[in-house]
């Protein structure tokens, strides 16, 4: 029973399963470190890199519409890792992960940008994350194929856990796909093909789709819904990955495919730019893009070796928090309150902020701190048109990295992510796992250390 309540306390929160955590693997899972080839010692492999070209074959993916950019950079790990270990250990194909287009998201609030179809280079260096696993990006996918076409499409659906037993090995369920209310696909009468919405793209279309039910991680369920292929179905689709979980969550392996998540350069550069204009930057920081510009797979800084600017960041994340977690959002006296005695302790005189907050909100917040110096990045228009919502976002977190010290909201993506960077960094982990709590004179539950893993 204590498993069954692990078990289900992790889908609650949309925490993911560890492999091998709570002292059981979930069955039939495939990983680089527990999935094993079928040769005996010393057998000699049908194919090799060296000996013949293994046909290449490519895994599709998508994420529910209504997730935000930092849950889908986590789904992103994922898929990764499992195709990582898929390559590992597939003796007939070599897997390329193909990056799906990126918006338009929901907290993209600026609908006068074109925010649609958007490439993973504006974002992140796929050069280091080719380094970890091959990856390509959905227009290099159409241009290699020469045909717009998935021949492959597997929809994930969750289970109703009341009417499952989660104790059993069925961790897959073939399901009708029109009993999904509001699915997005549907089957073109005259050409037999499986249209839909595929990242905005015209033209594009899947041979076959099949819905399924899943519970488990990746490496546990994806192989069986390989073994439904064939050689022949090059591009294989999974729509709604966010319904399997990690593999290997808080591991050597997800904190590898993690560090290889590098930032776009130019987001770098103008997250050091404005740091150095605000006078951020510590003769105890070090070159901010000496890392950056490392082979990441050599990087391995001890923790508590990075001191940071002088300066506190905070992410307080306002607009549906309120409405969803009004027990966690202070009021902004109340916020305020709390970065004062922060900033005291810390012994500086500078905040930056990382918000969704009104103008308003942020007004009261510089009100109740008339003694501090409170920073927003607000990038000019012609800078925001290039790099995007998604580019802004991205520099807060570049500079929330970086800060001597990090407080943030309680269970925000964003977050998170600012907290995965910093221990990539080294930043000992007092000045990283923080939160604000409801009242400044009430504690409450601080962040999960998840410390890196080498």
């Amino acid at each position: 029973m204590m498993l069954l309540r692990i078990f289900l306390h992790a889908i609650s929160i949309g925490l993911v399963f560890a492999s091998g955590s709570c002292g059981q693997q979930l069955h039939g899972s495939l990983s680089s470190t527990s999935w094993r080839s079928n040769r005996e010692p010393g057998e000699q492999e049908t194919c090799s890199k060296d000996t013949c070209q293994k046909p290449k074959r490519f895994i599709l993916y998508d994420v529910n519409p209504g997730e935000g950019f930092n849950l889908r950079r986590d789904v992103y790990l994922r898929a990764a890792v499992f195709v990582k270990a898929l390559n590992v250990n597939d003796e007939k194909s070599e897997w390329t992960l193909v990056l799906p287009p990126w918006g338009p998201l929901y907290h993209w609030k600026r609908r006068d940008l074109n925010q649609e179809g958007l490439p993973w280079t504006l974002f992140f260096d796929l050069q280091s994350f080719n380094e970890y696993v091959p990856v390509m990006e959905f227009d290099d996918y159409l241009s290699e194929r020469k045909e717009p076409v998935i021949d492959r499409m597997f929809y994930l659906l969750s289970f109703d856990l009341s009417k499952i037993d989660l104790q059993s090995e069925w961790l897959l369920e073939e399901t009708s796909c029109s009993e999904e209310a509001g699915f997005p696909y549907s089957l073109h009468s005259n050409s037999n093909n499986v249209r839909g919405w595929f990242w905005g793209f015209n033209g594009i279309h899947a041979k076959k789709i099949t819905c399924h039910r899943a519970l488990g991680t990746a490496g546990a369920v994806l192989p069986k819904l390989l073994a439904q292929t064939t050689p022949k179905d090059h591009a294989v689709m999974f729509e709604r990955l966010e319904t399997l979980l990690h593999d290997h969550f808080g591991g050597r392996e997800y904190w590898e495919a993690r560090r290889s998540m590098q930032f776009a350069l130019p987001l770098l550069q103008l997250a050091l730019d404005f740091r150095r204009e605000h006078g951020l930057i510590s003769s105890e920081d070090g070159d901010p893009l000496s890392a950056r510009l490392t082979d990441w797979r050599t990087v391995k800084p001890p923790p508590g070796s990075a001191k940071g600017g002088p300066y506190v960041c905070a992410h307080l994340r306002r607009q549906d928090y309120l409405r969803a977690r009004p027990d966690a959002c202070p009021s902004m006296k109340e916020a305020a309150e709390q970065l004062r005695k922060v900033l005291q302790q810390q012994k500086v005189s500078t905040l930056f902020i990382a918000t969704d907050g009104s103008p308003d909100e942020m007004k009261e917040l510089q009100t109740e701190l008339p003694k501090f110096s409170v920073l927003f990045y607000r990038p000019p228009e012609d800078v925001v048109r290039k790099i995007k919502d998604g580019g802004s976002a991205i520099v807060e977190q570049a500079i929330c990295s970086r800060a001597q010290y990090f407080i943030g909201s309680y269970e925000s993506t964003f977050s998170f992510r600012i907290q995965e960077e910093r221990e990539i960094l080294g930043f000992a982990p007092d000045s990283t796992f923080n939160r604000f709590c409801k009242t400044s004179t009430a504690s409450c539950e601080q962040p999960t250390r998840w410390k890196i893993v080498y």
